[in-house]
């Protein structure tokens, strides 16, 4: 595999025997090859010559998918498959290790990292509810100084979207890099539920100069080079929001890494599992307050087959006595309306959930009810968050992949064995307020 530039015979810098001696060594020489536009294979080769024996093909590995992550990018995720090709290759090495190599590095996300949460610290695939992340920021319609955002950097700086003007921004840092990055973002909105595609996004601009591509600034407010462990945060973006629910995104991107852009993204329900799973320079932000008792969420079944899907609305600190509803409505077919009734919630964390069958790209609303003890909303220390789960069944075309991904994504999967496997396409979350 090669980097996307070309190499030419006066782009190749004089050979050195000088051997590598430790980690920081081996990205500079890596780096120096990517700059000079080697294949990986051949890059590859030479790091291995040159690295002292103290150095591991693990290293290489490890190495190899920072620097040269827009090789192994395949579509919407990073693809160890095509790492373990290129070393197979490159270091005439066994087919297993070159495997074990490749899907062990590729288990740290090394780059541009977003969080989802603030124990997030760059496993893929992602362990957390990834469409709550702390580090896309709303602040309505004042600015924040970016050395609040970044100095404060576990705290969650989220005021619900108002209509109108709304200053929104995602955090980053360079985590595991171990040379510096200078990042640039992109940001989105589209309408609050789960599963949109792309194509459905709004493609937000930076306040000061109306560009698509926003800059990421430290906490001087200057764009600068980002060493290891360094952290920024994006020039303020401009949301015009019309409607009430709302989902906000972030994308990162770096040289080392460009492919990363959502518009990119055929449509699919698997492309956008892998897109939201195993990808740590992208983060969503999913939730708003409760505005009336019965609320709409848009939901999408990507593929043009019938698919099963299941809503899950998870309780947090709803008082006993509390109503909760989930239907669909579609007058125009029938078959797929879903109700599960008014639901009494006699338990505090109590969960509701509601299997449906979806037609081949279709497209719908889910209509949540949330009712209190007293018939009005919830109180503010209450929350739900909704999920939309894909559910496999044992022979589906992406069965086997998503149970590896399932198995790993939560604590509460590592030990699956077999059955259905359900795959989050996204967190609603809705806030009590009364």
């Amino acid at each position: 595999m090669k980097n996307q530039k070309t190499a030419t015979n006066n782009d190749l810098t004089e050979e050195t025997d000088r051997p590598i001696k430790n980690i920081q060594e081996m990205w500079d020489a890596t780096i120096e090859y990517y700059e000079i536009a080697l294949y990986d294979t051949e890059a590859m080769d030479k790091i291995d010559k040159r690295k002292n024996h103290s150095l591991t093909r693990q290293d290489i590995a490890n190495v190899f998918s920072g620097v040269y992550a827009d090789t192994y990018w395949n579509v919407t995720f990073m693809d160890p498959r095509i790492l373990a090709k290129s070393m197979e290759n490159a270091l005439l090495i066994h087919p297993d290790e070159a495997k074990t190599n490749a899907f062990n590095a590729m288990k740290q996300w090394r780059g541009v990292f977003c969080r989802n949460s603030v124990s997030d610290i760059g496993y893929i695939p992602k362990s957390s509810i990834f469409t709550q992340s702390i580090d896309v920021i709303c602040n309505e319609n004042s600015s924040l100084p970016p050395e609040v955002m970044i100095e404060n950097w576990n705290e969650s700086y989220w005021k619900v979207p108002q209509l109108g003007k709304n200053f929104v921004y995602t955090r980053c840092q360079n985590h595991s890099f171990y040379a510096p990055l200078l990042p640039s973002v992109t940001m989105f909105a589209t309408s609050g539920g789960f599963n949109q595609p792309p194509s459905s996004w709004q493609q937000l601009f930076t306040e000061k100069g109306g560009e698509t591509n926003g800059s990421v600034v430290l906490a001087d407010g200057e764009p600068g080079p980002m060493d290891p462990g360094v952290r920024g945060v994006s020039e303020a973006f401009l949301l015009e929001l019309r409607a009430n629910y709302i989902s906000v995104i972030g994308v990162m991107a770096s040289k080392y890494f460009t492919k990363n852009s959502p518009l990119h993204i055929s449509p699919g329900n698997w492309n956008a599992v892998l897109w939201l799973h195993v990808n740590g320079s992208a983060v969503v932000h999913n939730s708003n307050t409760q505005f009336t008792l019965e609320d709409s969420l848009v939901f999408h079944n990507q593929d043009g087959s019938p698919e099963n899907f299941v809503f899950k609305a998870q309780c947090r600190k709803v008082p006993v006595g509390s109503k909760i509803r989930l239907r669909t409505e579609d007058h125009d077919r029938p078959e797929v309306e879903f109700n599960t009734g008014f639901q009494t919630i006699s338990n505090p964390n109590q969960l509701i959930q509601l299997p449906v069958n979806l037609p081949g790209h279709y497209q719908g609303r889910l209509l949540v009810h949330l009712e209190g003890p007293d018939g009005g909303l919830l109180p503010v220390s209450a929350a739900i968050a909704i999920n939309m789960d894909w559910q496999l069944a044992s022979g589906h075309t992406h069965y086997s992949d998503a149970f590896s991904i399932a198995r790993t994504s939560t604590s509460r999967n590592k030990f699956i064995t077999e059955g259905d496997i359900h795959l989050n396409l996204g967190t609603y979350t809705i806030q009590g307020v009364s």
